[in-house]
């Protein structure tokens, strides 16, 4: 598709699942992995007589959404029922929010992957429940009503969003937000965030918006992605051949990577929204608003911005804002006198890969230890040294300094690691004088020679570094 003829045009409606312990209306748990239908009570199973309770920390959750989006609180909201016939529905309605949503407007600053900070503009956030899920299999369909009644927050946007990529990296952005605002795990692959995509092409910026195709229940950033890619690339198709694109739903085949149709779009009308008549309208006191409002934790880009000040570098600092969990733990370091350049590459490259989970850091590890370990670095102790030591941490045991002098006991000092060295270069004169000729590969021949030659434990990056050093002199240094 050619960028400069064609331009696609994008707005989502992202669906976060709110970490509340019960259901939005009901008692019934809100917890992921239990066996099907059994978090399911009267009311989630649709039985004529039970009526809805709202649970006031989702709303508390959802202002804390809505106000670190920049979205402005309206001082009353009203649930109405969204009207549809599906499985997994068995009331034969949605309490959701329409003409009186929770709040209005805000926005959203990201990244793109080449670094430049766009903004997105936002509709309205509003509140309303999930339904069941249904799973299809050869000759049978089966219903799970365990989600069904689960808190979602609905996130829709402008239609900003000017390419697939874009609409990808406001998503990524969005996670950071709802986790570092601690609202929701934002796990896709659990369902707790996904999106419907609605996407459309015009011929050059100044055009009107084309027809837009809705591609709904996109759960991964590679699906949005794809699916938004090839929905544009469909639709430009068409209208080379005088073609009309239709208002309608697509769902996206990830095995044969392409939308297809689903059912045609429908409209407001076509649901029959009305207030629904067991619940009073929601009125917000403008104390607890402001009360909420102290809580909103910083913007992840903001603490991104923070730490790259800081001298981290980009992705290190992305990696490190997305989840509060880790953020809060790096600034725990921080906070000790640690140098954030150093931490930085620990956390990342060596705490973060041997954990299960990016959140268990603050269980596996303290960060006294980890700004000991750093310390140790300052004060000339190997690299492979706190690396030891810091996995001795991650199985359970404890005082940092201790473990460091316990690993650095064991392995070779500097003036027996000097002797090695010296003994090897004299046994291999033809590979020294072949190295200094331009063969710079064979410093791993002598690296995995010293690491045999020694008595004790070395530090690889130490033993070449010492390799390398005495290579590069003008002449072999013999002993007398």
């Amino acid at each position: 598709m050619s960028t400069t003829e064609w331009e696609v045009v994008v707005g989502l409606e992202v669906h976060v699942q709110l970490l509340t312990e019960a259901k939005l209306f009901s008692t019934q748990p809100n917890e992921f992995g239990k066996d099907p239908n059994t978090a399911v009570d009267d009311l989630v199973a649709g039985f004529p007589g039970a009526l809805p309770v709202l649970n006031e920390e989702a709303i508390r959750l959802s202002l804390v959404a809505g106000l670190a989006l920049g979205a402005d609180p309206q001082p009353r909201s009203v649930f109405e029922r969204k009207h549809y016939f599906y499985p997994d529905l068995p009331k034969g309605y949605q309490i959701s929010q329409y003409a009186r949503p929770l709040f209005l407007g805000g926005r959203l600053r990201y990244r793109t992957g080449d670094g430049e900070t766009r903004t997105c503009r936002l509709t309205r956030v509003h509140l309303e429940e999930d339904a069941g899920k249904t799973s299809h299999r050869a000759g049978e369909s089966l219903v799970d009503l365990n989600r069904a009644g689960v808190p979602l927050l609905e996130i829709v946007t402008e239609p900003d969003l000017r390419s697939a990529a874009d609409a990808a990296d406001f998503l990524r952005e969005l996670r950071r937000v709802v986790r570092f605002a601690r609202i929701s795990d934002g796990n896709m692959e659990e369902g707790s965030l996904r999106c419907d995509a609605n996407v459309s092409v015009r011929r050059g910026s100044d055009a009107p918006f084309g027809t837009r195709a809705e591609i709904k229940n996109l759960n991964s950033f590679r699906f949005v992605e794809r699916a938004i890619l090839h929905e544009a690339e469909r639709q430009v198709r068409l209208l080379r051949r005088n073609g009309e694109v239709v208002q309608e739903t697509r769902l996206y085949d990830e095995g044969r990577d392409r939308t297809v149709a689903m059912r045609g779009k429908e409209y407001a009308e076509d649901y029959r929204y009305m207030p629904d008549p067991d619940l009073p309208a929601v009125v917000l006191d403008p104390a607890f608003i402001e009360e909420v409002r102290a809580s909103v934790p910083r913007s992840p880009l903001d603490v991104w911005a923070e730490y790259t000040h800081q001298g981290v570098p980009d992705e290190a600092a992305r990696i490190l804002t997305d989840t509060w969990e880790v953020a809060d733990f790096f600034d725990a370091v921080l906070a000790l006198g640690a140098d954030p350049r150093l931490v930085a590459p620990l956390v990342v490259n060596d705490v973060l890969p041997k954990l299960d989970h990016a959140w268990e850091i603050g269980e596996r590890l303290r960060p006294d230890d980890v700004a000991a370990l750093i310390s140790s670095l300052g004060s000339g102790v190997s690299r492979s040294v706190v690396e030891s030591a810091l996995t001795r941490l991650l199985s359970g045991e404890t005082d940092a300094r201790r473990l460091v002098a316990e690993v650095a006991d064991g392995q070779l000092g500097s003036d027996e690691l000097d002797t090695v060295v010296t003994a090897v270069l004299t046994e291999h004169p033809e590979q020294v004088a072949r190295y200094r000729e331009g063969h710079a590969k064979l410093i791993g021949f002598f690296v995995g020679r010293v690491l045999q030659a020694s008595p004790a434990e070395v530090d690889p990056r130490v033993a070449k570094e010492t390799l390398e050093k005495r290579l590069n002199e003008e002449a072999p240094r013999r002993d007398s």
